[in-house]
């Protein structure tokens, strides 16, 4: 069960137990229906010799071949079995007008327990051939059998109910099962978004200035999308200032080129918009030093905005080349909105302190 889901193995564990369960508690009921006094001597050989198929099957399938062979087919091979078993039990104990024709029923009833369709309706598959052959043959060889296949038509009519009953009820089972799933991955992806940005908010509260901001982002982008390298590019047009964030923590202002034509962050920019970029080789207006001496071989342009405003631009680099998914891209602009309001405050206060200065020199000179 390596690398699959706890949910889904968990799940096929109980679809394993209960099989189990249901195959001993069959083979059970065939010895206690052959223990009645009322079981003819014939039928007492049909139903103890299907218990044993039954016990046989049982200690084969669940604890000698291992469980990873036929893979996602296994319940419905072993179902179909089991229905080839109950088969079996109606050519020994009378053929069409057996009276253990209910015992013939379980095992289409028992693929309930995967809720899949496709089980279903192979297993009922192989129990309307087994019982439409069963009916022929006791036609052929049985003369004035009219009244058993009179009796056999009916049997035949209810099978077709139950297999139809049967398909429906796993259908449903099914659709409920895969939309209770993805309602539990959506709520998983959505508290793992919030994990991302209560702690990129904790982190940066507790920065005293751009440079320290972007130290926690960078470590949120470490833990979340495990990115080596993160840029931040300042001003509305991203062409301001900028500085990157490497592996070890460490801080290297840089000035953008502004000579660039159409580069990611440039498009990122202009659509205010995330830009993916799976390979810079593929980006010829990247500078050389990004590729080279940063390392960078992909990123996620995702613009700072705030209020609808551009403030700037974050770029979540990665070393090789990565095919960034839709889950990856989401996590990069949650780490976007929850940065974006602080720089947009520590925007503010420069701009303020600024002015200050300014009207601070204005009134020396008065």
């Amino acid at each position: 069960m390596t690398g699959r889901d706890p949910v889904e193995s968990g799940y096929e564990r109980r679809i394993r137990l209960a099989s189990e369960v249901a195959t001993w508690g069959i083979a059970g009921i065939l010895v206690g229906s052959a223990a009645l006094p009322t079981t003819d001597p014939i039928a007492r050989v049909g139903l103890l010799g299907s218990a044993g198929l039954l016990a046989v099957f049982a200690l084969l399938w669940f604890h000698v071949i291992p469980g990873h062979i036929f893979g996602r087919m296994r319940f419905t091979i072993g179902t179909a079995i089991t229905q080839i078993v109950g088969s079996i039990l109606l050519v020994l104990t009378g053929g069409g007008s057996s009276n253990y024709f209910v015992f013939f029923l379980f095992p289409v009833l028992a693929t309930t327990f995967a809720m899949r369709l496709r089980s279903t309706l192979v297993v009922g598959a192989v129990a309307l051939v087994a019982y439409v052959t069963i009916l022929v043959t006791d036609g052929i060889l049985h003369a004035g059998a009219g009244d058993t296949l009179e009796q056999g038509a009916v049997r035949l009519s209810a099978l077709v109910a139950l297999v139809a009953m049967t398909a429906l009820i796993s259908r449903t089972m099914q659709d409920t099962r895969r939309a209770l799933r993805q309602r539990s991955d959506e709520l998983a992806s959505q508290n793992q978004e919030l994990e991302i940005s209560h702690a990129t908010a904790v982190a940066i509260a507790r920065s005293r200035d751009l440079a320290e901001l972007s130290r926690a982002v960078a470590e949120s982008a470490r833990a979340a999308l495990k990115v080596p390298r993160l840029f931040f590019f300042g001003g509305a047009e991203a062409t301001e200032h900028g500085w990157t964030v490497g592996p070890d923590g460490s801080m290297e202002p840089f000035d953008p080129d502004p000579r660039m034509r159409d580069s990611p962050r440039q498009r990122a920019m202009r659509a205010r918009r995330t830009v993916v970029v799976n390979d810079m080789a593929d980006e010829p207006m990247v500078g050389d030093r990004v590729r080279t001496k940063l390392h960078v071989a992909a990123g996620l342009f995702v613009p700072l905005l705030h209020r609808g405003e551009p403030l700037g631009l974050l770029v979540f680099g990665d070393a090789a080349p990565r095919k960034w998914t839709a889950r990856e891209v989401r996590l990069a602009e949650i780490i976007a909105e929850s940065v974006a309001p602080p720089v947009a405050s520590y925007l503010a206060l420069e701009t303020v302190r600024e002015e200050r200065e300014e009207l601070a020199g204005r009134l020396k000179v008065l």
